[in-house]
């Protein structure tokens, strides 16, 4: 097992606990801590619920938490970045998450980070001009 390079991606025992139980589509023990959930909807045993509901901020936590891993490492590279930059785009309806420039070639990279599926992970797209 890899050893976290800062504690930013360190995991206590009780979350590495849940993500493996989730990654490997067993019951989430969380007897006792949750009976109902914000938006009203009750426990389900495998936590599904948990990561997908919008009321939560499952989904939206882990989005971000993915962008800021990402702006981490640009800025490890010393490359300029933006999260979700406030760029008009013609082509597209779709802004990206994070803009990253190369200050020395000029070179842009935009990255687009989705969530597919909770059992499938979460998917990143990455383009470069």
């Amino acid at each position: 097992m890899a050893i976290p390079t800062s504690c930013k991606f360190a995991l206590q025992s009780r979350e590495f606990q849940l993500a493996a139980c989730l990654r490997l589509g067993m019951p989430v023990p969380l007897t006792g801590e949750v009976t109902k959930w914000d938006c009203g909807s009750s426990l389900d045993d495998y936590g599904y619920h948990l990561i997908t509901c919008k009321h939560g901020g499952g989904p939206v936590w882990s989005h971000d938490t993915i962008v800021r891993v990402w702006s981490e490492c640009f800025h490890q590279l010393h490359l300029r970045q933006k999260i979700e930059p406030d760029l008009c785009y013609v082509k597209s309806d779709c802004r990206p998450d994070l803009l990253a420039v190369d200050l020395l070639s000029g070179n842009n990279i935009e990255l687009y980070v989705s969530r597919s599926s909770p059992l499938m992970g979460i998917g990143y797209c990455l383009q470069g001009s």
